[in-house]
């Protein structure tokens, strides 16, 4: 297995050579600079029969996971909101690939998937997206403000920021309660509370804890999907990454952020 974690704009070339030569790719979020590339990257993996995932490692964690199962549960009821905030101030020396074009820098790609792919593991594909950015020198999003809403009502909204340091967390609520994820929501140190009522009625949802980062989870299943001969992970599908590229195009195109990536796919 190779495991792709180089810019967002080299993984697309990385990935194909890769699949070209039959060798199994865990590819970095996000998955590529457009969901073009995206599509050409999973056509190739199918077309080879060659396993391919995107390495989103929030989906294979134990709060996730638990998280999920009290949405689909109905404990919340019908949930009509999801708020999401990732935002902190590069320290010196700054890669590059913060704020490079060519390397698709920015925060939607680097850390606003994040956001967006809560919001979608949530409520789904949005029926409308509005986002406005700010501009940083190069032109990429410096920061970037993102609502998704959906027909029955319901509405994201999702932030992402180079310019300040912001509570990392989540908050997904229905009119039964509300579940926050603290910081930093993504990664397994945060934890689940929990309020079926007003603000003080906090109570602390227990999860596994296991030693070390967190990305065992997601190496753990990528080498039992190799083990059983799968070119296609059950939980992290081609389609849910095709639906993340989507989504964060979607999220480009009314923000008006722009690569020169996608000028090679018209």
């Amino acid at each position: 297995m190779i495991y792709i974690a180089s810019p967002h704009a080299e993984h697309h070339a990385h990935t194909l050579l890769c699949l070209e030569h039959g060798k199994p790719v865990l590819c970095e979020k996000a998955f590529a600079i457009n969901l073009a590339q995206a599509r050409e990257m999973v056509d190739r993996a199918r077309s080879a029969g060659v396993f391919l995932m995107e390495a989103l490692w929030t989906r294979f964690l134990p709060h996730y996971q638990e998280t999920m199962r009290m949405v689909e549960s109905g404990r919340l009821g019908k949930v009509g909101s999801v708020l999401a905030n990732f935002g902190f101030i590069p320290e010196a020396p700054v890669p590059d690939r913060l704020f490079n074009p060519a390397l698709g820098g920015g925060t939607l790609l680097d850390i606003g998937i994040y956001n967006v792919f809560m919001a979608v593991s949530v409520l789904g594909r949005p029926d409308e997206v509005f986002a406005k950015m700010t501009p940083a020198p190069t032109g990429i999003d410096q920061q970037c403000a993102v609502t998704f809403s959906y027909r029955d009502g319901a509405i994201a909204q999702l932030f992402s920021s180079f310019e300040a340091n912001l509570p990392i967390e989540a908050e997904i609520s229905g009119p039964q309660g509300r579940i926050r994820l603290t910081t930093r929501f993504y990664e397994p140190t945060a934890r689940i509370e929990w309020y079926p009522g007003r603000v003080d009625t906090r109570t602390e949802i227990p999860v596994e804890r296991q030693a070390g980062w967190g990305y065992h989870h997601q190496a753990r299943h990528v080498h039992e999907c190799l083990r059983l001969g799968l070119t296609e992970s059950p939980v992290m599908r081609h389609e849910d990454t095709l639906l993340l590229m989507e989504t964060m195009d979607r999220i480009r195109q009314s923000a008006g952020i722009s690569y020169p990536a996608d000028q090679q796919a018209v």
